[in-house]
């Protein structure tokens, strides 16, 4: 949620993109998610790597595609700044498919419903506290750079905690 609400804000005010542009630009991206977590499903159940190997590359590339972001400037050509946006958002918005599978498939039977509760209230606070903390970090530091810092040192964090999950083979 933080790219829908602060997206074409630091598009416009960090790299100088008019709104309308940046506005395309996020209806893009929330296309290009779409279609991510769609293509990754399949591409999920087809390959025979399982589940948290995918899982990982997500979540490594929406933490390097966040630093990317951070790097951005008004100079940065157009094509570029498009590419690293559509970069994250298949990877941010893309990655809760694969996250509540592998969830699933490492619960004991009958224990499914308990754990993606769970999962789905660890979520959602995460997605309910991130905005507004992302906007502190902006207003306390008058630029963009440090919120999207932080973001990828949220997401490395998770990163080093799905290396600890032992996967199942699937059933």
């Amino acid at each position: 949620f933080i790219m829908v609400t602060y997206l074409m804000l630091y598009l416009r005010d960090t790299l100088g993109i008019p709104e309308l542009r940046g506005a395309a630009l996020l209806t893009l991206a929330q296309l290009i998610g779409a279609l991510s977590r769609v293509s990754l499903a399949a591409l999920s159940d087809r390959l025979p790597i399982g589940r948290k190997p995918m899982l990982l590359a997500v979540v490594a590339m929406t933490g390097v595609s966040a630093l990317s972001i951070a790097q951005l400037s008004p100079q940065t050509p157009t094509v570029l700044v498009t590419m690293i946006v559509m970069i994250y958002a298949a990877s941010a918005l893309g990655w809760q498919g694969r996250y509540f599978t592998l969830l699933t498939e490492l619960s004991d039977s009958g224990w499914e419903g308990r754990v993606l509760g769970m999962a789905t209230t660890f979520t959602s606070l995460g997605i309910m506290s991130g905005p507004p903390l992302f906007g502190l970090l902006v207003d306390a530091s008058s630029r963009y750079r440090p919120a999207w810092y932080a973001l990828a040192a949220v997401v490395a964090t998770g990163f080093a905690m799905l290396l600890t999950v032992q996967e199942q083979p699937t059933r």
